[in-house]
């Protein structure tokens, strides 16, 4: 599990308006690697992916996805991303409303 980082929520929604890569270097812009499991989970929920489409991604199925959908959102690891996640109606998205929020709230 990669270390969260105070610019991630700026970081993620640059990623979703297009102004940044979503990969460099062989890593996730949350700088898990792009062919690991957290890699593949960033990048699908960039799209919106299905609990059954994440489950696909992952050795262990929905067990290691919703793992680090927890982390993500700062539930799960010793240093989580603290991002926001939406579920619309059977697919999880980034929360596009919740990073315009929290950048709004730094300014």
């Amino acid at each position: 599990m990669s270390k969260g980082a105070m610019t991630d929520p700026a970081d993620t929604l640059a990623v979703i308006e297009k102004r940044r890569l979503p990969e460099y270097d062989g890593k996730t812009w949350l700088r898990h690697g792009v062919s690991s499991e957290a890699g593949r989970i960033d990048l699908a929920l960039l799209d919106g992916a299905s609990k059954s489409e994440l489950s696909a991604l992952c050795r262990n199925g929905w067990t290691r996805a919703h793992t680090h959908l927890e982390h993500l959102q700062g539930r799960h690891g010793p240093e989580p991303h603290s991002l926001r996640l939406v579920e619309r109606g059977d697919r999880w998205f980034f929360d596009v409303d919740w990073l315009r929020a929290w950048l709004d709230s730094r300014k």
